[in-house]
């Protein structure tokens, strides 16, 4: 990847798109992949950012893995219910209020 590409990098990885929204608790080899891509992506911010903007819309993002974060409904019983959800947004706005690497 060049250094002044801001292409998302799970839009070139070699995982289908099912990787980034798993199901369940167990954590796979898929799940593990997406999240190491995610935190080598060079828009990580940006995507962050786009969680925490969603929570005041009619439609919050509650799924899948953003920014290295794995993030699951509260209602299936993934990830520790509400209060994991509300951790991996907080974890998510730390990332989005990180400052950017020169």
């Amino acid at each position: 990847m060049q250094k002044d590409d801001k292409t998302a990098a799970c839009l070139k990885s070699f995982l289908y798109p099912d990787a980034w929204f798993p199901t369940g608790n167990k954590q796979t080899e898929e799940t593990k992949a997406a999240i190491l891509i995610c935190n080598g992506c060079p828009i990580k911010r940006e995507c962050a950012r786009m969680v925490i903007d969603s929570l005041d819309t009619t439609y919050p993002i509650k799924t899948g893995i953003y920014a290295g974060i794995r993030l699951a409904n509260t209602h299936s019983g993934d990830q520790g219910g509400a209060a994991g959800l509300r951790a991996r947004y907080d974890a998510l706005r730390k990332i989005a209020e990180m400052d950017t690497l020169a």
